[in-house]
């Protein structure tokens, strides 16, 4: 097995392991980070009648958010390597009647559809865990008509997302010299340095490349003690983490934690600020 294929499947099994508990909590997730999905949205120059394409669409968004954006004279495809995250999202769309999104099991660097299929490509915090990124934009260049947009947004900064660091930043202090990071984690803010993401994608081709560093916002609308439960539940991230930390530092870990995290409570409501880099090409 190929060092890409092995990452691959690093990749395949962390989220067929975490995809039930993400699905559970999509709509919570949607929500807080509504502002990052029209982000996308707009820069992706979305609207009435235009085919897309979405890559690493998880748990639904922001594929489900698109088939709305386009209409029913529009449509959706979303895709994601592993079809466990899709599996929630397909019966989310059924619930919602969005008639106009289909679901497909894709590698994004092997895509299974024609030259110049769709209008737009879209992928949100999905490129960081693409082993080949050159080659998966390759294909995005391939599947896009002539003229068509591929939109792509990652995280900027992991001191400047507290949604991540504040917990997460604080059980790394906590850690023995020499702890392993959980798996994938260490990928999440692959392309947090602004440019290059505008830089892989003028390699792949792509024409008119713009990239934008955006501050939004990532209302939970929960405490800090509901956030920790919901992103502390076994097989997390956070659960991995804490399971690194020696057992007689764990209590005191989670208490820094949850006082990192309550820097950030407004009126009984977790809010966020969110770093995001927001880069976009034309065919």
């Amino acid at each position: 097995m190929s060092e890409n294929e092995r990452a691959k499947e690093q990749v395949r099994r962390h989220w067929a392991a975490q995809a039930a508990r993400w699905s559970a909590q999509q709509a919570r997730m949607a929500s807080a980070n509504r502002a990052v999905t029209e982000a996308l949205l707009e820069a992706a120059r979305v609207g009435p009648g235009l085919r897309v394409l979405d890559l690493a669409s998880g748990a639904g968004e922001p594929a489900l958010t698109l088939a709305e954006a386009v209409g029913p004279d529009g449509r959706v495809t979303a895709t994601d390597l592993v079809p466990e995250m899709l599996a929630g999202a397909e019966t989310l769309a059924r619930e919602r009647g969005l008639k106009n999104i289909a679901f497909r099991q894709a590698d994004a660097e092997a895509l299974p559809f024609p030259d110049a299929s769709f209008d737009r490509v879209t992928c949100r915090f999905g490129v960081m865990f693409f082993p080949d990124l050159a080659g998966a934009l390759g294909e995005a260049r391939r599947v896009l008509v002539p003229g068509g947009l591929v939109a792509l947004l990652v995280w900027g900064p992991f001191e400047r997302n507290p949604a991540h660091s504040a917990a997460a930043g604080t059980l790394r202090r906590y850690l023995p010299p020499g702890a392993d990071e959980p798996p994938v984690a260490g990928v999440m803010f692959r392309y947090a340095e602004s440019g290059l993401l505008a830089a892989a994608l003028r390699a792949a081709g792509f024409r008119d490349v713009a990239e934008e560093a955006r501050s939004l916002t990532a209302d939970f609308e929960t405490t800090a003690d509901g956030y920790w439960r919901s992103r502390a539940e076994p097989g997390s991230q956070i659960d991995q983490l804490l399971t690194r930390v020696p057992p007689e530092r764990r209590d005191e870990a989670v208490a820094a934690a949850l006082a990192a995290l309550r820097r950030y409570e407004r009126d009984g409501r977790l809010v966020f600020p969110a770093a995001v880099n927001i880069a976009a090409g034309r065919r």
